[in-house]
């Protein structure tokens, strides 16, 4: 009894074209299965019953290593020396009450089994299940469940059909569709180590994968596919999982970490399944595309919506503005399914209106009215915040007008990030000669952009101007002239709130925590080191630190000012306003 095997490693086999040898090794447990296992495998088979003609059912996996007998093997002993035969790895239960209904079948009229099994551990298994009937054999653990299984069986036939004669012809029916509509997914372990997968398998780190079944479900020769089509197919395939090996098209379309997916494809097979991957459900995405081609969608037509999802995904990510606008989404914690429901509702409609229909969610998440923007702050709209100022920046770079500069979404999700006050409450103290100069000129300019016409202030103008006259500054003179200078401005700002958006920035949380208590120009000289060094600094927390937004004129470095915080201020409201409620 020669196998036929498989022509791929990975294939759809009827169940009917089961045929050689089946080995149960020592490594698994006995066979198992009770009536509620029994029954919900015969109620599977029962829905084929409903599909047309041509249709395809198809079972979970099952795993095997071919082999063969040699002299000197004392197993299988149901196996001649030389011949080929099948260690089952995996879904030996499915196959034994495979059997077992066979078996019954058998009883009615139909023909045997094609294929032989034997338990290492049950000498004699072989004989026994040839044998096998509905009364109930307590010899051994493994007899007494087969032979109750057997019994669930013929109980399951005799409640549907009362009828002897109906029987019979139910049993016919159930032989052709079990040749011709039942598969099974077959995976030849090949060379690898059969107790190492099992292992596996059992261990929850399945090599059998979501995506390795749907492929299977699929792409595999099923006797009526053409081999241009598949091949192309498989071609596609292969295309969409590199694709989605690109980090940064990964990022736009899923803050999670790829490792999170047993395989890249995983993402666009569970977005068209609508499934969740989830610890109790682990085959959803299967299951749903193997329901679909129970209920009669053909693999060419499942397959073609793979297909046309992912070229959507890929147009949306070369469109820079839709990229943008669906990155800040996926970022801020939207679903990838909400977005393509989104699309899926309106398809009808261009591109613009698609577009629109964007930033009317962008607006619904970041939930902020034009009132509510003035006030916010960090103690009270942390999230918010950090949502703004994001979408500041995302926005910020889809307005480059070279047009080709993106938002750097991959870089940003391998990143924590948290907000960083620009002028910090307690600033660490300056050191050395060179900073305090430094600090000193720019408080002067301060002053003379501020154009403040009291006696007070032209005093600590004077003072400022001779000790910038002197050759040295020291500490004691710094010191008092950088009080004297803080209290003035601190007067200044007291109706200033130092949580407001206006004194916030986007920073990664090691980079903010590098920076801590640091003065302004501190600060900005340390972000300088960074950028230079090839950190990740968004466009406008650059921007912020080097006075991009604020008039020339009014320019100092060593100080975040009223005006510095004003200019940035309407400079992000300007931006965003478009998406406040």
């Amino acid at each position: 009894m020669t196998p036929q095997l498989p022509v791929a490693p990975q294939a759809l086999m009827p169940v009917g074209a089961l045929s050689g040898y089946f080995w149960v090794p020592a490594y698994q447990r006995g066979y198992r299965w009770g009536k509620h296992e029994v029954e919900a495998l015969l109620n599977d088979l029962h829905e084929c019953a409903k599909l047309p003609i041509g249709q395809i059912y198809c079972l979970q996996p099952v795993a095997v290593k071919a082999l063969t007998r040699a002299a000197t093997d004392p197993y299988p002993e149901a196996v001649p020396v030389g011949e080929t035969y099948f260690e089952l790895i995996d879904g030996q239960q499915r196959i034994t009450t495979l059997y077992l209904l066979y078996r019954y079948l058998h009883a009615l009229g139909q023909g045997a089994p094609n294929f032989v099994l034997s338990y290492e551990t049950r000498p004699g298994s072989t004989q026994f299940l040839k044998m096998v009937s509905s009364r109930i054999d307590d010899t051994n653990i493994d007899y007494f469940h087969m032979s109750t299984a057997f019994a669930h069986i013929q109980g399951w036939f005799e409640t549907r059909w009362p009828d002897v004669s109906e029987r019979q012809h139910a049993a016919a029916d159930w032989a052709q569709r079990l040749a011709s509509q039942i598969d099974l997914i077959w995976f030849d372990a090949g060379g690898q180590d059969a107790i190492d997968l099992f292992t596996r398998i059992n261990a929850g780190r399945i090599s059998l994968t979501n995506a390795e079944l749907v492929k299977a479900l699929l792409l595999a020769d099923n006797g009526h596919a053409d081999p241009i089509q598949q091949a192309t197919c498989a071609g596609q395939w292969d295309a969409i999982e590199h694709a989605l090996h690109d980090d940064a098209f990964w990022y736009f379309l899923s803050a999670d970490k790829p490792e999170s997916y047993a395989t890249r494809i995983d993402l666009l097979l569970d977005l068209i399944a609508h499934a969740s991957r989830t610890h109790n459900d682990s085959f959803a995405t299967f299951e749903t595309f193997q329901r679909e081609l129970a209920q009669g969608r053909t693999q060419q037509d499942l397959w073609s919506e793979v297909w046309q999802r992912y070229t959507l995904l890929r147009d949306w990510f070369e469109d820079r503005a839709i990229y943008h606008r669906i990155g800040w989404l996926i970022a801020t914690g939207e679903k990838l399914s909400m977005v393509m429901e989104l699309c899926m509702q309106n398809a009808a409609q261009s591109r613009s209106a698609f577009k629109k229909l964007l930033e009317s969610r962008i607006r619904n998440r970041l939930d902020v009215t034009q009132q509510d923007f003035t006030g916010l702050n960090y103690e009270d709209h942390r999230q918010q915040c950090e949502r703004m100022l994001l979408l500041f920046n995302v926005l910020s770079v889809d307005r480059l007008e070279h047009g080709n500069e993106r938002y750097p979404f991959a870089t940003h999700h391998k990143e924590q990030w948290s907000l960083e006050h620009i002028h910090a409450q307690a600033a660490q103290p300056l050191n050395g000669e060179a900073a305090w100069r430094e600090w000193l000129s720019d408080a002067k300019r301060t002053l003379d952009t501020l154009q403040l016409d009291d006696k007070q202030t032209e005093q600590l103008t004077d003072q400022l101007d001779k000790a910038l006259a002197n050759k040295t500054i020291g500490r004691n003179t710094f010191t008092k002239l950088e009080q004297d200078v803080s209290n003035l401005l601190n007067r200044l700002n007291a109706a200033s709130d130092p949580h407001a958006l206006d004194n916030l920035a986007l920073l990664s949380c090691d980079i903010n925590a590098a920076l801590g208590n640091q003065s302004f120009p501190a600060k900005r000289r340390r972000l300088l080191e960074l950028d230079n060094a090839g950190r990740f600094i968004p466009l406008c927390t650059r921007r912020v630190f080097f006075k991009y937004y604020t008039e020339t004129t009014r320019q100092q470095l060593q100080f975040w000012s009223l005006a510095d915080r004003d200019a940035y201020r309407k400079v992000i409201e300007e931006v965003v306003t478009p998406y406040l409620n």
